[in-house]
């Protein structure tokens, strides 16, 4: 099982700005409610407490749909790795 949540920034100790939820594997859409250009960073806590962080993210070009398929898939992986 796996937490997610959408923290601002490099902010890794902020209230998150979207919590996502829990999630039995490790493939999550979400549909992104945050102005353009937010900057943000990715949180992932696995079932034995384990957190990765994603980097420093911005979606200048995102509005209301989600990441692409290919870009989902490979920031998951990559926080998985983290783990």
């Amino acid at each position: 099982m796996y937490d997610y949540s959408i923290l601002p920034g490099a902010q890794l100790q902020a209230p998150p700005l979207v919590e996502l939820g829990t999630f039995l594997s490790g493939s999550v859409t979400w549909n992104v409610n945050l102005a353009v250009g937010t900057l943000i960073t990715i949180h992932v806590k696995d079932n034995v407490g384990r957190d990765g962080y994603s980097g420093k993210l911005s979606f200048p070009l995102i509005t209301e749909d989600c990441l692409p398929l290919h870009m989902r898939i490979c920031l998951i992986c990559r926080l998985q790795e983290l783990l």
